[in-house]
């Protein structure tokens, strides 16, 4: 299990107690508000995290060499030891164009070193 699926499993769990007390007669109306307010920034901070996971999964562009046809064609996305990952684009002429990350799912392409 990743870091990410571990804090978001966390997540669940704190949400999960916040519902449950949130339901249970033991606490005041001032301090569930404050419950559903906690809870409400612990959902937000789980579903930033889902996202993170699915992006650093990445997409058809960044797993593989994937060309597709728009009004230009992204011909080729090279990724190797010495270069930046870099897209070719050609329409009217070819631009290469040097990335950090993905254009379509903006997963981070290199690993920081």
């Amino acid at each position: 299990m990743t870091e990410i699926e571990q804090a978001i499993k966390e997540y669940d769990i704190l949400i999960k107690g916040y519902e449950d007390d949130l339901l249970s007669d033991r606490y005041s109306d001032i301090v569930k508000e404050e419950f559903k307010r906690q809870r409400d920034i612990f959902l937000i901070g789980r579903e930033a995290l889902k996202e993170k996971a699915e992006r650093e999964k990445g997409c058809e562009y960044c797993n593989k060499n994937f060309q597709h046809n728009y009004n230009w064609l992204i011909r080729d996305y090279m990724l190797n030891d010495k270069e930046r990952p870099r897209i070719e684009i050609t329409g009217d002429g070819i631009a290469v164009i040097e990335c950090d990350y993905c254009p379509k799912c903006g997963r981070k392409l290199m690993s920081e070193e």
